[in-house]
């Protein structure tokens, strides 16, 4: 098996972007066919990082395992004549120790934007280039841009839809540069740099191995896993990575636990029992399903489903006050253990938010749910369900206005044991 490190050059414009994409053509999906019909290998094409739709490369790099012996001028020179008439060039091509990744060794990113300032319009130029009439003082423009450059929260040039889990970043350099009619904006940024190495590992039951000395990575390369398009191997290999990590906390060796949303159908499918996540880690910690919760941490809130992985018609026969009362102490608990918070204010509300799974827990959800009208007509039936025993189940705020005309008027304070006045702390039993 050889690495490949290649340097790509595209027109962005024909494609959804760099990485592969279920609903049109990516420049990685254009690679990797190239690179099969060349070896008849099925090789994932690892890039530095990702470009949106329509942007363009100079000098992306990536790389590319195969197992046929070839040179790396001859792969060049074949990707090449296997892209055409696609507008992806291979500019160049080596052989890289096996350690080297495309992303994980990559140092920095560099950026050029490219404003045309003159009145005629483009020919050459278009769709390369934003044309601007009036003219430009490029030296005012790039003192302003001055005070961009360092270490600053970015949080109001983001876009709503940025992944991104903080707006603080580090901009190592932002010039303004005229030459003749076009003006060049260039941006650069180091790579965030680990302080522990990358070490790729095959199998997950590496991992203990490594912890403390490096970061490990699984790369296996026979598994080509791309986002948002689940298949069966890739489930296995989560399943089987899942129970390793599992296995790590229980024996020590491991503290936490970080997992991503799974495609639950696909782990049914290679032998995953347990509705979710949630319920497989309350049986290998020798515990019942309803003793454990699943929480949703953010900076200021953190939210806990009474419900979890069932129909959405089963939501209103599962929840009963015990049910409540049980969640609402092991949330208390876990905010005054795991999070410091002494006095914990716990507010009772919410949708079960894994109604559907593709039909797995129910259709009732399908095709969406109509965020307004459906809380709506939850809290009534809640609030209704207590108005009958003379309780309720809000503390504060629109669910206690929004019982059902049916029932005595909703009570304005909740029982002791779910919430206090100015959240005192739920009393342990």
């Amino acid at each position: 098996m050889t690495r490949f490190a290649l340097t790509i050059e595209y027109d962005g414009r024909p494609f959804m972007g760099w990485q592969r994409q279920s609903h049109g053509p990516s420049v990685q999906q254009a690679i990797e066919e190239a690179v099969t019909r060349i070896t008849a290998e099925t090789a994932p094409v690892h890039g530095a990082g990702r470009t949106d739709a329509g942007v363009h490369a100079i000098a992306m790099r990536a790389h590319v395992d195969i197992e046929k012996a070839i040179q790396p001028f001859r792969l060049m020179e074949a990707l090449n004549a296997q892209l055409r008439p696609a507008p992806v060039a291979i500019l160049a091509c080596e052989t890289v120790a096996d350690d080297w990744h495309a992303r994980f060794s990559c140092v920095g990113r560099a950026y050029e934007y490219r404003i045309v300032n003159r009145r005629a319009p483009l020919t050459w130029d278009k769709g390369l280039a934003w044309q601007f009439a009036k003219p430009l003082d490029a030296e005012a423009m790039h003192g302003a841009a001055q005070a961009l450059v360092g270490r600053h929260d970015f949080t109001t040039f983001r876009s709503v839809h940025c992944q991104a889990q903080s707006a603080v970043k580090t901009l190592d350099r932002l010039s303004v540069s005229r030459h003749g009619d076009e003006i060049v904006i260039e941006a650069a940024a180091r790579s965030r740099r680990l302080a522990l190495d990358i070490a790729l590992i095959d199998d997950p039951a590496e991992v203990p191995g490594l912890f403390g000395r490096a970061l490990p990575v699984l790369g296996r390369e026979d598994v080509a896993a791309y986002p948002g398009q689940p298949d069966e191997l890739g489930a296995a290999l989560a399943l089987q990575s899942l129970a390793e990590a599992t296995r790590c906390v229980l024996l020590g060796t491991a503290s936490a636990i970080v997992t991503a949303p799974i495609a639950k159908a696909q782990l049914a499918a290679v032998g995953f029992e347990h509705p979710g996540q949630t319920e497989f880690f309350a049986e290998v910690c020798g515990m019942e399903a309803d003793q454990a919760v699943m929480m949703l941490a953010g900076p200021s809130l953190r939210a806990v489903p009474l419900t979890v992985h069932c129909a959405l018609s089963e939501v209103s026969g599962r929840l009963s006050q015990q049910l409540i009362e049980r969640r609402a102490r092991i949330v208390a608990r876990a905010l005054a253990t795991d999070f410091g918070i002494a006095v914990p204010r716990l507010a009772v509300c919410g949708l079960n938010p894994h109604a559907g799974e593709g039909g797995r827990f129910g259709m009732h959800c399908s095709p969406r749910v109509h965020g307004r009208p459906t809380m709506r007509r939850w809290r009534c039936i809640t609030t209704r369900r207590w108005c009958r025993s003379r309780r309720s189940i809000s503390t504060r705020g629109s669910m206690s206005r929004l019982a059902c005309r049916s029932c005595a008027p909703a009570p304005t304070m909740a029982p002791p044991s779910i919430s206090r006045a100015r959240g005192s702390p739920i009393p342990a039993r």
